[in-house]
């Protein structure tokens, strides 16, 4: 999978570490359900759906961040001058 065009720079390491613990958890539960362990498979695709919903966060992080690029982009096509205004930490 190319992590890369799915997750922000800023969270590959992290994406990277969720899907390959979802892909190991998904091994383990057909191996708890192969031995009747189904008890087992649960914490393991409990696992994985925490795995899954980290991903998507950061998915739709990058998507958000897409969008919003493709927004500036467009409006400096139609000549609107655009000036990013940035705040000081004490709010």
């Amino acid at each position: 999978m190319n992590l890369k065009k799915h997750f922000l720079e800023e969270d590959l390491k992290k994406a990277a570490k969720e899907y390959h613990c979802a892909m190991y958890c998904m091994d383990r539960v057909l191996i708890a359900m192969e031995r009747g362990e189904y008890d087992e498979a649960q914490i393991f695709l409990s696992d994985i759906t925490k795995s899954l919903n980290s991903l998507e966060v950061m998915k739709k992080k990058k998507e958000t961040e897409n969008s919003f690029k493709r927004l500036l982009a467009e409006l400096h096509q139609k000549g609107v001058d655009i000036q990013v205004v940035r705040r000081g930490g004490s709010g």
